[in-house]
């Protein structure tokens, strides 16, 4: 009809707001969960970060606090994918120092003993960004591990929980 107003868009309104609104959040939350599993399994980042990303020492490795570290997601997802040069955090990624997108150096630029290692289950770049959510939702200015993200990690009623009960 000639004159009226078209606002057959109305019904599509409260879809798109729920798009814009529920979307990314449970996006996030996905990836931050998808990273809890890869580090506490495929990527086995807890046997040096132990559950509480504050470190491990007790085989004679000093993995840095995952709760005390400045690094943003592009700088951890950095770490992941590349390992920390004459250190034992492994890199990730299968194409590692072959050219320089790892601190900008490749693999024959470095002493062969202080390459970091290859792990044995590397990760997908996708993985790789699921763990450096799951390290900043987590750990990063998160304070001293709680009894409560114990059990979140290694689910209700674990008894490896008890020393953090208050």
């Amino acid at each position: 009809m000639a004159g009226r107003p078209d606002f057959g868009w109305i019904r599509f309104a409260p879809v798109v707001a729920a798009a814009l609104f529920v979307g990314p959040p449970a996006l996030a939350q996905d990836s931050v969960g998808r990273g809890q599993e890869i580090f506490k399994e495929k990527g086995n980042c807890q046997f040096c970060h132990a559950w509480h990303g504050n470190g491990d020492s007790s085989f004679g490795n000093a993995p840095p606090s995952l709760r005390t570290t400045n690094l943003n997601k592009e700088q951890l997802m950095e770490v992941v994918s590349c390992g920390r040069i004459g250190t034992t955090m492994p890199s990730f990624d299968t194409l590692a120092y072959t050219d320089d997108r790892c601190y900008g150096v490749r693999g024959t630029d470095i002493d062969k003993k202080d390459r970091p290692p290859v792990p044995q289950n590397p990760l997908t770049r996708d993985e790789i960004g699921a763990v450096a959510d799951y390290v900043l939702a987590t750990f990063v200015g998160k304070g001293e591990p709680t009894y409560a993200e114990c059990q979140v990690f290694w689910g209700g009623g674990n008894s490896r929980c008890d020393p953090y009960k208050k």
